[in-house]
């Protein structure tokens, strides 16, 4: 992963700050939601104050997204066993798709039911990693949101998320819409 720099990041918002990147060889969105102790009265303040926020954490973001793309395994293994991905992908599959084989845009042809190998090579993707940054009370907490969909819409928008805790504690929270 190549090196974080504030020019990287694009604030569209007062409350939407965001960075493409590419992390287990997909673009991912990473959306930053940043909480500070500043009146959002004054936007140019405001606006530096989270710059500034940023810049001074780059290096703790930076470990973060570095340790995302380190711990894949581990990662996928919670959702896997604690989402009922699968079976979900399996039935709303199964639902919609009566044919035997799934061509998907790039090519590939998926035998269905689609197996867990095809599932995490083809199908399950890294949509958006949010950052929740509270930076008040001059104390910085971090915690990362991971929402997994399915590639070409293939799920009807369902998503599953995913917490990491400052401490790189993995939990999921299964699936949401």
């Amino acid at each position: 992963m190549r090196r974080l720099e504030t020019k990287d990041f694009i604030i569209k918002a007062i409350d939407e700050i965001t960075y493409l990147t590419e992390i287990w060889k997909h673009s991912v969105n990473i959306v930053f939601n940043i909480e500070i102790d500043e009146d959002e009265g004054n936007e140019e303040v405001y606006m530096n104050k989270l710059t500034q926020v940023i810049e001074e954490n780059l290096p703790e973001i930076q470990e973060r997204l570095e340790w995302i793309e380190a711990n894949q395994d581990k990662l996928i293994e919670c959702l896997l066993s604690e989402g009922n991905v699968l079976t979900t992908v399996r039935n709303y599959m199964g639902n919609h798709h009566k044919q035997e084989y799934l061509q998907m845009e790039d090519g590939v042809r998926l035998k269905l039911p689609i197996s867990l190998e095809d599932f995490l090579a083809y199908v399950l993707h890294c949509d958006e990693i949010g950052f929740g940054i509270s930076a008040t009370d001059d104390e910085v907490k971090m915690e990362i949101s991971m929402f997994f969909t399915a590639r070409e819409n293939l799920l009807g928008g369902h998503m599953w998320e995913i917490v990491v805790s400052g401490n790189n504690e993995i939990r999921s929270l299964g699936c949401c819409q």
